[in-house]
């Protein structure tokens, strides 16, 4: 095994240990979380659109925030 083969090997391994979803971000950083909390019947309609859409709750609501922060230019 090469050097180089051998540092691929383990920085795998080190990406596999991590667990969890694949950064946002990018670069192998952490994506920050924005977190709050909305009344019941706001999240089961989030919840429904998800499920139509075939989407996550989270990649619904990171959606509708992007374009939010476009449409008022933010």
């Amino acid at each position: 095994m090469t050097e180089a083969r051998a540092e691929e090997v383990a920085e795998d391994a080190v990406r596999r240990a991590r667990g969890g979803r694949p950064s946002l971000t990018g670069g192998g950083k952490r994506s920050p979380q924005i977190a709050f909390r909305v009344p019941e019947s706001l999240a089961e309609r989030a919840a429904e659109e998800a499920r139509r859409e075939g989407k996550t709750v989270s990649q619904l609501g990171r959606d509708a925030l992007e374009d939010y922060l476009d449409r008022i230019g933010a």
